[in-house]
């Protein structure tokens, strides 16, 4: 009989760095979507609060995915996305995003967030 192997809790990882990422929300329907522009990452919720730690949640799989196969470096390169030193998080961000006319326009709500990049497991 073969023993369970059990992996060890690891403490908290220090990142390798920071990420600023676009994240906005629309109500539609009555479930509230969000979406990471910068990743493409999307999901959606019944509440704002829910669709908020649930596009997080997904942002940072996204992010750990990216890491753990190797593709970091090439995915941030494509879509422009810098990684910061923890110290060095830029305090005011520039940034533009473009609003898709549609013809049953709902309003959308806007975020830049800062997530950490952690090594891979």
């Amino acid at each position: 009989m073969m023993s369970p192997v059990t992996r060890k809790a690891a403490g908290p990882q220090k990142p390798l760095g920071m990420v600023v990422l676009r994240t906005q929300y629309r109500q539609e329907d009555g479930q509230w979507l969000g979406e990471c522009v910068d990743l493409g990452t999307a999901t959606f919720a019944d509440s704002f609060e829910e669709i908020q730690r649930e596009l997080n949640e997904a942002i940072l799989l996204h992010l750990q995915t990216l890491e753990e196969t190797g593709a970091r470096a090439a995915f941030f390169k494509e879509h422009g996305i810098k990684m910061y030193r923890a110290e060095s998080v830029p305090t005011t961000v520039k940034t533009e995003m473009q609003v898709r006319g549609e013809p049953t326009w709902k309003p959308v709500f806007q975020r830049v967030d800062v997530f950490p990049v952690l090594a891979a497991a």
